[in-house]
This record gives C-alpha cells, structure tokens and sequence, in this order.
C-alpha cells in the first residue's frame, strides 16, 4: 500500500526546530466554531481538489463522491437549481402506504470499531448545529439532498426539485417506498413536521435554515409532493438543507428539542446512546437502498486524548480513528497494518481582529501589514507538514467564491510591503496586543500562533500570546472581549453564506469592518439563484474584503483518518459529515 507523504519542507526546514507538532487535533468544542457554511446551490462551484478513487487497503486515494446513494442516484446532480435523483427505489401508490420492499443483497457483515475525539450530546437531530452530532445522525436520518464530495447536490429522500420563477417556492417530489424504523412511511407530512418544529424555534440549533421562510414554511400538495416557501429568494437553500434530516410525523410536536427516540430512514438504527461511552448502530436491514448498508454494525467511541486513539488502533481496538495529528500520522504511516487516509476539508484557520477593543486593529493599513507578514507556506508546509494548503481569502478551494484573481493570492507574503503598510498608518515603531488562542482546539493551533507572535514580532507589533480553554476563548470572540483570536471555521453545507452573513456582514466577532458595498454584494449573492452571478458577486467581496481584511486567512486544512487492514473502503467528506452506508470490511 503506497501512503500519501507530506510536502517538501524546502528551505524553512529550521522551523522543524522552533515549531514541533503538538499532540492535540480539534476537539469536540468546535463544533461551536463551525456555526458557518449554512448555503448555496454550490452545483457549480468548482470540484475539489479531492483524488477520485475510494481508500481501500490497497490504496489511500479518497473517493470522488459520497457513496450515500445509489451509484445512479450519486451520479445525478442539480442543472442549475434543478434537480432529479437517477433512479428510486419500486413505490406504491400516493397514498402515504409503503410500497413492497426491493429484492435484497447480500445482508450486511462485520462490525466496525471508529472512534473520534467528539462526544455527541444528544439523538435529537435539530438540537445542535454540531459536527459530532451530525456524523452520528447522518447514520440514523436522512436529508431530503445532500452534497457529493465535489460538493454537488443530489437527492436523498426527495427526487427531484425544482424553484419557481421568483425563486421564492421550491416544489420537491419526495421519495417513496421509504420507511422510518418503526415502519411509518416517509411523506409530506413528515417534511412538514420536520421543518415545522425547527423554524422560528430558539430550541433548534437549525432555526437558521428558515428565519427567511414564510409563517407557513410547507405546504402540502399531495403525499409525496411538498413546497418550500420563502419570503425572499434563497439562493443557498438546498445546501442549507443538508442537515436538515428528517424525523417521522409524530415528532413535530416535540418542540423543546428532546426527541431522543433515534427514529430516521437511515441505513442504521440506533440501538445504544451513552454519551461518555459508546453509540451503537445496527444495519437498517429494511433500508431502501438494496444493498447497502454494506456492515452489519458501527460501535463508535469518542476517545478525546491523541495519545489514547491512537493506542485504540494499534491495540485494534478501534478500526478506523479520525481526527489525528500529522505527527502521529508520522508515527504509524510506515506500519503494515494501518492507511492513513487524507482528506482536503472546506475548513480554513484565520486571526480574527477587534475593530472595537484595539486603537489600531480596526485600521485597514494594519490590518494589510498582518496580511502581508504571515508566510503561509511556513505555516502549510513546515508547522503543519505539508497537511494544508496556503490560504488568504474566504471561501476555500471547493466553494463556489474561491478564486485567485488579482490582487487576491494564496499566499500574500512579503515583510516589506507589511512594514509600509504600518508606517502609512503611523506605526513604525509597532504597536502592543494579545493573541487570544483556544488551547487545542485545532490543530497545531498553538504552534501557529507563536509564528504569528514570531513573525509581527519582527515588524515591531508585539503580541502576548494568551493560551485559554477553548469554549470560553471562543466565546470571548463572540463577545467581543478579545483584540487578536485564533478562530476557525468549516463550511459545513458547502457553501459561504452563512460564514460570510454571520461574521463580515453580522459582525460575529465585532471586527468592525465598515465597507457597506462589500456587505451588499454578500447580501446579493445570498438572494441571486445562478450560479455564475454568485461567483462573481463573491469575487468583487472578496476584493473588496482584501482591501482591510478583518481575518486573516492562514490555511485550508486536511484532516486525518487511520484505518486498521480490515477496512476495504471509506467514503470521507470535506465537511466532515460521512455515512458508514457503503463502508466495506474484509
């Protein structure tokens, strides 16, 4: 098995030395960073990066689309905001009964043994807006569309999709044949009771999805035939809707967010729920995709200590591990029995500056110099071992938005320039101020952070580095009780809405940016349905943006898993949020 090596360190292999890898990945507190990516049709954005062949023991190449459909289905995306599932499963009549029940394959094998250092809080789907939780449910629940790997929309329980002319209903034809575990039919009521108990609910982490929605978000025009309804267009809808996963009728009226019977149309059912220890899942033997799921169960185990998953896989405790660290990828890539399998994420790592805290954060030639000061590819190729990619601009390679037109560039660096820029805003001689970082919390993070404090050391800006407990660090952000933060976020819907509307046009993190052209252009691109328009709406934010950026982007990170020989296949995605439907065992 050939393993993917890291970059080249090049001519800064010095910082080796002044940078060693810490032991710690993400952890589960991300989750509350990751309150971003809530839209877009991305079906035209540009594909990833992604190599195109699933890992299996014989390979580490990652696949290229999410195998949570049938290959037909997978293979069937949006045109435009259109679109339509390739082939569905034999349905009854409309009249909500469930039709007979395909041919079966083969029943499903094995037990695999996945740990991961997060903790799911809950079984109810619409609680949190979460990354732990959401890899758990997309196991149990099912979407009405998902993203493929290249980030495509597809259908899942609905199969085709179509917005009106003003784009403010989106009419979708549901999926039948389908069944929720207890043996109720998946129709337009539980569309409707689904998106009824999330919208304008504060309970509901997904309230988001339908602030934009009218008081009546669905209507029903027959059994297997809903609409959406908005009050503006919404361009990102479907992608905001990926995780939004289907609960059957009967939950609608469970409006405080504890519906913890664990109750989807997904390819495994849930059938233990411990919070410190373990989550069972056992194969939905009457899914309505023949075949799949492919294992007969998933013991999941959040394990959150590096050193300890790890010790997991060698001890074959656990079969696959996600999460890890480049040094301990080091450490176990040469080794037989184990693949390490990359995969590029829609995640970047960014400096967050206070406009209002600072007497000087908040001006665009201070911000350009720390823009300018930062060699990304120290930072990708040296402290983070050639496991990220430079990064200066929001959205991320594989987001519709990226782009690399001037002035925007990947990799911005030159001193020279920084120390201009500085003195044109009367601060030669530099300035004082704390980098506030979330100890742990992502990865490399505090590594990163002392080549930040290094590097605008060297232009005069002294920065005290501040190591804190990650919820209360990222709290702080939001309120606006930092000067300089250590942030990151992930696009989990794939698109750059909701990050680009919640933290530059809402001001999450209070950077004071002041450029009302560049908000409206994001507010445009938010209510403009083709995709073309979009871009090119980003593209002129992004400019303006790069103009006093309020973040300063640092990388696009990869992210890790480890898999024992007994793994044969494993679909990762870039918004980390994978199904175990078509893993294979040996």
């Amino acid at each position: 098995m050939k393993i993917p090596q890291p970059a080249p360190l090049g001519r800064r292999h010095f910082l080796r030395q002044a940078f060693a890898l810490s032991g710690t990945a993400a952890v589960a507190a991300f989750l509350n960073a990751c309150g971003q990516g809530a839209a877009t049709t991305p079906t035209s954005a540009a594909p990833s990066a992604a190599p195109s062949t699933a890992p299996t023991a014989a390979t580490n190449a990652a696949p290229s689309v999410a195998p949570t459909v049938s290959a037909a289905t997978r293979a069937a995306t949006a045109a435009g905001a259109t679109g339509a599932a390739a082939t569905r499963p034999a349905t009854g009549a409309a009249t909500g009964a469930a039709a007979p029940r395909p041919a079966a394959g083969p029943a499903p094998a094995g037990v695999l043994n996945f740990a991961k250092p997060g903790k799911v809080r809950t079984k109810d789907p619409q609680k949190y807006y979460g990354l732990n939780e959401f890899v758990l449910h997309r196991n149990i629940f099912e979407p009405l569309v998902d993203l493929d790997q290249k980030g495509k929309i597809y259908g899942v329980l609905a199969e085709s999709w179509q917005p009106s002319a003003d784009g403010k209903v989106w009419t979708f034809k549901l999926r039948q044949g389908v069944r929720f575990h207890d043996g109720t039919p998946f129709d337009a009521e539980s569309v409707k009771a689904t998106i009824g108990r999330a919208k304008g609910n504060p309970l509901s982490g997904l309230a988001f999805v339908f602030k934009d929605f009218e008081d009546e978000p669905v209507r029903v025009v027959d059994p297997y035939t809903v609409e959406l309804r908005t009050k503006i267009p919404i361009a990102p809808l479907l992608n905001n809707i990926v995780v939004v996963y289907m609960v059957p009728p009967k939950a609608g009226a469970n409006k405080d967010m504890t519906y913890e019977e664990g109750i989807g149309t997904g390819p495994f059912r849930i059938t233990d729920f411990n919070i410190d220890q373990q989550y069972v899942l056992e194969a939905n033997t009457d899914y309505w995709q023949p075949g799949l799921p492919k294992i007969g169960k998933v013991v999941y185990k959040p394990i959150l200590d590096q050193s300890s998953l790890v010790a997991a896989l060698r001890a074959n405790q656990a079969d696959l591990i996600e999460g890890i660290t480049e040094e301990n990828v080091q450490a176990i890539k040469n080794d037989p029995n184990f693949q390490i399998i990359r995969s590029e994420l829609w995640q970047t790592d960014f400096l967050t500056l206070n406009g209002e805290t600072h007497p000087h954060l908040g001006k665009p030639e201070v911000r350009r110099a720390f823009n300018y000061a930062l060699d990304r590819d120290v930072i990708a190729n040296d402290i983070l071992s050639g496991n990220a990619k430079p990064l200066a601009s929001y959205p991320p390679r594989g987001l519709l938005g990226y782009n690399e037109k001037d002035p925007i560039k990947p990799n911005p660096y030159n001193p020279d320039q920084a120390k201009k820029e500085l003195a044109a805003a009367g601060l030669a001689g530099g300035f004082t101020a704390e980098l506030k970082v979330p100890n742990g919390q992502f990865t490399s993070g505090k590594e990163i952070a002392e080549y930040v404090v290094q590097e605008l050391g060297k232009l005069g800006v002294k920065l005290t580095l501040s190591l804190q407990e990650p919820i209360a660090a990222l709290a702080s952000f939001n309120d606006g009780k930092y000067e300089v933060g250590y942030a990151g976020s992930i696009a989990v819907t794939g698109d750059p809405d909701r990050y680009l509307q919640e933290r530059v046009v809402g001001d999450l993190y209070h950077t004071k940016f002041a450029d009302e052209a560049v908000k409206q252009q994001i507010r445009d691109a938010a209510t403009t349905i083709d995709p073309a328009k979009r871009q090119a709406l980003y593209e002129q934010a992004a400019s303006g943006l790069w103009q006093a950026p309020p973040f300063i982007y640092l990388h696009q990170i990869n992210w890790n898993y480890a898999a024992g020989k007994k793994v044969k296949k494993f679909t990762w995605m870039p918004n980390r949020i994978f199904s175990f439907i078509d893993t294979e065992l040996g």
